[in-house]
């Protein structure tokens, strides 16, 4: 709750800023915000539903919070926002859906009872944190899936950041017409969240 309210006025904050400073700043601050959300969020998934639904519940999460609502309903009414009433107004809307789901994590999620430290040394592995690290990076799933992230987010960053430029300023669309074709990579990103993790539930 703490990091999406975090994030809802690292946006804000974007759009008071004055100079390329404070805003590198404020968006590194968001950055910095938002990377334990969606891990939080899976965590809750995986301990809360049945393990042969958890495949596509995990879509379901990461499809409608990140890639319908972020990759494709962002990019069409954000612009069309900035295009219409300024960059700033843009920024702040965009921090009004996080304060409404931190709302709504406050009302519904429960904290788990904390766990002592003996029940933490109980539950520990045998040769602690760095023997259990070695059995994970043992699985050479684990590692392939950990290569295709590292690669998968460079292209997230990339893409995301420079393709409304080259749409613009190399191919020459409006602003308009640009939103929308980064709006379809979003629509992409929704479909197969849903349809790769569901099939997870069914391939072992």
């Amino acid at each position: 709750v703490l990091a999406t309210v975090l994030f809802a006025l690292c946006s804000v904050a974007s759009g008071l800023v004055a100079s390329f400073a404070a805003l590198l700043v404020a968006r590194l601050l968001m950055g910095a915000a938002e990377v334990g959300i969606m891990p939080l969020s899976q965590s809750l998934v995986a301990t809360q539903v049945d393990p042969r639904r958890r495949g596509l519940s995990m879509g379901i999460v990461q499809g409608f919070g990140s890639s319908l609502m972020g990759s494709f309903i962002a990019p069409v009414v954000l612009v069309a926002i900035a295009s219409t009433w300024g960059w700033r107004n843009a920024f702040f809307l965009a921090g009004v859906p996080a304060l409404f789901v931190a709302l709504l994590m406050a009302l519904t999620i429960r904290e788990e009872p904390p766990v002592t430290r003996r029940e933490a040394r109980a539950a520990a592995p045998e040769g602690g944190m760095g023997a259990a690290l070695r059995t994970v990076l043992a699985d050479g799933n684990v590692l392939r899936c950990l290569v295709l992230s590292i690669v998968f987010v460079g292209y997230l960053v990339v893409c995301w950041t420079f393709m409304p430029l080259y749409l613009v300023q190399q191919r020459q669309f409006d602003a308009t017409t640009m939103s929308w074709l980064m709006g379809v990579l979003g629509i992409a990103a929704t479909l197969f969240s849903f349809a790769i993790t569901g099939l997870s539930d069914r391939i072992e």
